[in-house]
């Protein structure tokens, strides 16, 4: 929720976050999941005040080693942040599997958010050899998803038309 109260400007929440991972830090100083809230709340805080220099220093800084289900929605905003500044920064993230999740976690909707965003970034650096996969793999995922995905998967397969790489029936 980190990341969406970031990217909505929900400072309100993010505060609370904040106050929470500060709370369990004074009460288990070396619980490491209480280190990587608070750090990400302070990141997704620059990111909802719109300071967005200060919101990528923050994501480039979390520590990755001790965070468990969110490092996917944080490492896909740094992704987001990187492209504002330069394509191969966020093209070279992205060529990465996406992080490691809590097995318990639901993460194949955000999993698929990073294989679009390394879509995106490679059909914009014009590297057919991963956007073509990657929007035939969206495309696939979700041709029968909800609605609310739906956009995404037109947005696949009119990539995939427009670079002569027809997607799967």
């Amino acid at each position: 929720m980190l990341s969406w109260w970031g990217i909505t400007r929900d400072t309100v929440h993010l505060a609370e976050a904040l106050r929470v991972a500060d709370s369990l830090l004074r009460a288990k100083p070396r619980w490491r999941f209480a280190a990587y809230l608070r750090a990400s709340a302070l990141a997704n805080i620059a990111l909802a005040r719109a300071d967005t220099a200060e919101a990528l220093k923050r994501f480039l800084g979390l520590p990755d080693a001790l965070c468990r289900n969110m490092c996917l929605a944080d490492a896909l905003v740094r992704v987001r942040l990187l492209e504002a500044r330069g394509l191969r920064e966020a093209a070279e993230q992205l060529s990465a599997e996406p992080p490691e999740r809590d097995e318990l976690q639901e993460g194949l909707l955000s999993e698929v958010f990073w294989i679009l965003e390394r879509a995106r970034v490679s059909d914009r650096l014009g590297n057919r050899g991963r956007e073509i996969p990657a929007y035939r793999f969206v495309a696939d995922v979700w041709s029968h998803a909800d609605p609310e995905l739906q956009p995404y998967v037109a947005e696949a397969r009119a990539a995939l038309k427009r670079l002569n790489a027809e997607p799967r029936p």
